[in-house]
C-alpha cells in the first residue's frame, strides 16, 4: 500500500509537470498590439510627447469593460468593491462603499466645522484620499504581521531545546 502511494505520487507529479509545461495560454490579439490608454491624463501626455502620431498607425487592443476614463471610477475602489461583494451582489457592495464614503465625508465635515480656522487646513475632506491613506497604513500593518509570523516560525524550530 505504501509502495502504491509512492508510485502514484511520483507518477502524478511527473504528469502534472508535463501538462503544465505543455499548456500555453494565447491571447486573441497578437503580441504587437498595444494596450489602450483610456485615461485622459495619459492621453494628454502622449500628445505632449508626440507619441500619438506613432500610435495613430499602430494596432491597439480594445479596452476592457472595466476600464473607464471617468473621474468617478477608481481602480482601487473597484477592487475593494469586488472584495466586499458576496454571491455576485455588486450593487449591494457598491451601495455599501458609497454609504461608507458618505459617512466619512459627514464626519470630516463635522470635524472641519468644529475646529479653528488654522487647523482646518490640515483636515482632509475627500473620502478617497482618506481611503488611500488607510490602504497604505493597512499595507504596512500586514507586512509587519507577516514579518512577525516569519520570526515566530523561525523560533519554533528551536522550541524543542531546553534553555537553562
Amino acid at each position: 500500500m505504501i509502495l502504491r502511494r509512492t508510485f502514484d505520487s511520483l507518477f502524478l507529479n511527473g504528469l502534472r509537470c508535463n501538462l503544465a509545461s505543455a499548456i500555453q495560454f494565447y491571447s486573441v490579439f497578437p503580441p504587437h498590439y498595444i494596450k489602450p490608454t483610456f485615461k485622459k491624463i495619459e492621453q494628454q501626455e502622449l500628445y505632449k510627447n508626440t507619441n500619438a502620431e506613432i500610435l495613430a498607425h499602430s494596432s491597439i487592443k480594445p479596452a476592457c469593460s472595466s476600464d473607464t476614463c471617468s473621474t468617478f471610477h477608481d481602480s482601487l475602489v473597484r477592487k475593494f468593491t469586488n472584495y466586499l461583494m458576496r454571491k455576485g451582489k455588486k450593487q449591494l457592495a457598491r451601495s455599501l462603499v458609497d454609504k461608507t464614503f458618505e459617512n466619512i465625508k459627514i464626519l470630516q465635515l463635522q470635524k472641519y466645522h468644529n475646529t479653528s480656522p488654522k487647523e482646518r487646513e490640515h483636515i482632509i475632506l475627500d473620502p478617497k484620499v482618506i481611503f488611500y491613506q488607510a490602504d497604505l497604513v493597512i499595507g504596512r500593518v500586514i507586512k509587519k504581521k507577516q514579518d512577525l509570523h516569519k520570526q515566530c516560525e523561525a523560533n519554533r524550530a528551536y522550541a524543542h531545546y531546553r534553555w537553562l
